[in-house]
């Protein structure tokens, strides 16, 4: 959760040296999207897991979700802003449902000496990733492929690996 919050703030200036050729005088209204799409889509889905929670399961909806993230990562990486709006949004829904769906597991699973600590880890885990986000950022800002700056795809791709490890 952390790093897809933070991974658009280290690439908005490389996003906007590759979009503005295309949208020109709406880019900076896109970027708006691409950042308030992540809050919007968490709204929608953080009311709509608990549902999802009393239908499937706790452990089927973290995998549904992690499912449902991996396409909207997938969305992330087109050349194309509105994909990643709507990307955004996904992955938004997705961070939505885990907020409330994996603080409601772990607390579940965890032994009772161990729930503040687990608890704990969760929030110390989401600030590391954070930083991840911060540190990718600045340190490899100018990697480029011929004229192109790819540098933002890899930052949304690595979402795969977040998906990958919690799957």
């Amino acid at each position: 959760m952390g790093y897809n919050e933070a991974v658009i703030d280290t690439m908005e200036e490389r996003m906007h040296e590759t979009f503005e050729p295309i949208w020109k005088d709406s880019l900076s209204v896109m970027l708006t999207l691409i950042n308030i799409g992540l809050t919007l889509g968490a709204v929608f889905g953080s009311l709509c897991c608990g549902w999802m929670t009393n239908s499937l399961g706790r452990k089927n909806t973290l995998l549904l979700l992690d499912f449902i993230a991996i396409i909207g990562t997938s969305l992330t990486l087109f050349e194309d802003l509105i994909m990643i709006i709507i990307g955004r949004i996904i992955i938004g829904f997705c961070l939505g449902g885990f907020t409330t769906v994996s603080r409601l597991y772990m607390v579940e699973i965890s032994p009772i000496q161990l729930k503040p600590r687990c608890m704990a880890a969760i929030e110390v885990l989401e600030m590391f990733a954070i930083l991840l986000a911060y540190v990718l950022g600045l340190g490899f800002t100018n990697v480029k492929l011929g004229n192109s700056d790819y540098w933002w795809r890899i930052m949304f791709g690595l979402n795969f690996v977040n998906c990958g490890l919690h799957m």
